[in-house]
């Protein structure tokens, strides 16, 4: 009877783990949900080209990131600076195809 549990347990986490491997967020899926969580449209995969923001043109100045994938979960930390002077520090953790806003903080710090 033991043993059955023991076996239960483990195909349970087996299958948890390969449902976090295989819904975990990509890079272009953070991108996106940055851009239209901040009401912004690019024409560019890059954000090079001109982008629209409450119905004015803007153009990024900076834009620097860091990705990391763990294959369980991932993290991304985004700044943007646009010729505006528009400032936009951007920090998320995703996990099974979400997308969670995290503030930088100790928790941030041990997910990242």
């Amino acid at each position: 009877m033991v043993k059955k549990k023991w076996l239960s347990v483990l195909i349970i986490v087996i299958l948890l783990i390969a449902i976090m491997i295989f819904t975990n967020p990509s890079k272009a899926d953070y991108n996106q949900w940055i851009l239209k969580e901040n009401g912004i449209e690019c024409n560019g995969e890059d954000q090079d080209e001109k982008c629209i923001k409450d119905n004015k043109e803007i153009r990024i100045k900076n834009n620097s990131s860091h990705f990391r994938n763990t294959g369980l979960f991932s993290s991304y930390e985004k700044y943007v600076e646009f010729e505006n002077g528009e400032k936009i520090t951007i920090r998320l953790f995703g996990v099974f195809g979400n997308l969670f806003p995290m503030d930088d903080g100790i928790l941030w710090e041990i997910l990242n």
